[in-house]
């Protein structure tokens, strides 16, 4: 007999109905962070192409917004949802590349923070090495992920399934 923990659904009933006790919250939770984790791969990637310069038309902007957001979403995700102990793994590397990623960015910036004024902000160029530690991340965070779920799949932990 076997007893399935963790279910990857997609009850999109149950999310627009606000029926949240059906939700799956570590599956939710699992599937936005792949989005994220490819979202901070395309940061990288727009950041490569304009050599860390900021264009004012990017998705840059929104996904550093995101990053910093996902940071707060794994904290509570971490206290609140009940996550198998491998799956644990993901909550945490978010707060860990957020925190050490404002450390290092710091880090990376400042002599250019202490001689820029709030209107030379605009015109800060993002360093390579922390357009490389952010594609790291997202790189190593996409397959953490999936390597979770594959994992969890395989030990017959996840099901999954699709209600409409």
């Amino acid at each position: 007999m076997n007893i399935v923990l963790f279910a990857l659904s997609a009850d999109v009933l149950s999310l627009l109905t606000l029926d949240f006790a059906k939700v799956d919250w570590q599956a939710t939770y699992l599937l936005c962070s792949i989005g994220v984790a490819l979202l901070v791969i395309y940061e990288a990637l727009m950041l490569y192409k304009t050599n860390g310069k900021l264009a004012e038309d990017s998705w840059v902007q929104s996904v550093t917004l995101l990053d910093i957001i996902w940071l707060i979403v794994s904290a509570v995700a971490l206290y609140y949802v009940n996550f198998s102990p491998f799956a644990k793994i993901i909550p945490t590397i978010f707060i860990i590349y957020n925190v050490f990623g404002w450390g290092y960015s710091v880090y990376l910036l400042k002599d250019e923070i202490d001689e820029a004024s709030l209107d030379d902000l605009e015109n800060l160029i993002i360093p390579k090495p922390y357009i490389d530690y952010s594609m790291a991340f997202g790189v190593v965070s996409t397959v953490a992920i999936g390597a979770t779920l594959f994992y969890l799949y395989t030990q017959q932990l996840l099901v999954i399934s699709a209600v409409l």
